[in-house]
């Protein structure tokens, strides 16, 4: 049995995908399959995939595109590995990322890891060094912030446990990742952040819609209220409100719409130690 499954999902993503595939065949860690996705594209990316010569890559194809998590969802349930790995198609890893990372994680007996990553955008790079929670007890309040781990890029997770969380949450068509690290916390998952560069993200040109940003908060919040509130009392619930409200005015802020963004910046006020935390990122 395969020890690690690489999920790359892709939608029209002829132009990157050939740079995120030849990372991971360039891994000094060789135990692993490739099973990409094809979320319904109607570009060439999936006659690239059919042209390598490579065993350990799969290909499943969406006969529509269903979103981001029915595809990392359709990929998850393909895969034969112990583990599961993300790496989004317009991404790369360095060469010792699944080396490194999975011997941190096998060594600190964990559920899921995640790694430091760099940022790239127009050909500029700047690094990214999370501060991580030092205790595990501490990675509840740190995911009611937000997710900063970048998952799509980073993490990887026992598929047992995977599957005791349930999978990402198909009726968000944003912060799907976000939603499941709330629910892997809640159910006692355990974590550990290796603190290597092991990624680079690509960031491209445009932004989200903030409306949709702003539906996919709320039902968030909607469904972990009362979760939240009973694992970390009010003053968990008021975090965790702030932070959707961060997530909210940032997003009309990027979409040049200040009132709205100016409006739910304050909402962030109700959680004075969410606001400082905001303010030292």
């Amino acid at each position: 049995m395969v020890q690690i499954s690489i999920i790359i999902p892709f939608f029209n993503r002829v132009t990157t995908l050939p740079r995120a595939i030849n990372s991971v065949l360039a891994q000094n860690y060789t135990d692993f399959e490739i099973i990409c996705v094809d979320d319904g594209s109607i570009d060439l990316s999936a006659s690239y995939i059919m042209q390598i010569a490579d065993p350990r890559i799969h290909l499943i194809q969406h006969g529509v595109n269903k979103g981001a998590a029915a595809a990392r969802n359709t990929g998850v349930k393909a895969a034969k590995g112990q583990w599961i790995a993300f790496l989004d198609s317009d991404d790369e890893w360095s060469p010792h990322k699944l080396a490194s990372q999975f011997a941190s994680v096998l060594e600190q007996n964990v559920d899921i890891g995640f790694t430091d990553c760099a940022f790239e955008k127009n050909g500029v790079m700047s690094d990214y060094h999370h501060k991580a929670p030092v205790s595990q007890k501490k990675w509840f309040i740190h995911f009611l912030d937000g997710c900063y781990v970048s998952p799509g890029a980073t993490m990887i997770i026992r598929r047992d446990v995977w599957n005791i969380i349930g999978g990402l949450d198909e009726n968000l068509t944003r912060l799907e990742d976000w939603d499941f690290l709330i629910r892997a916390s809640l159910k006692g998952a355990k974590f550990y952040h290796t603190p290597q560069i092991l990624a680079t993200v690509h960031l491209g040109d445009g932004w989200p819609k903030a409306e949709v940003i702003e539906l996919a908060c709320q039902k968030i919040l909607a469904k972990h209220a009362g979760s939240i509130l009973a694992r970390g009392g009010k003053s968990a619930l008021r975090i965790f409100e702030a932070s959707t409200h961060l997530e909210i005015a940032a997003s009309y802020i990027r979409n040049k719409n200040y009132p709205l963004g100016i409006i739910h910046m304050l909402c962030v006020l109700q959680s004075p130690a969410r606001f400082m935390r905001w303010l030292k990122r």
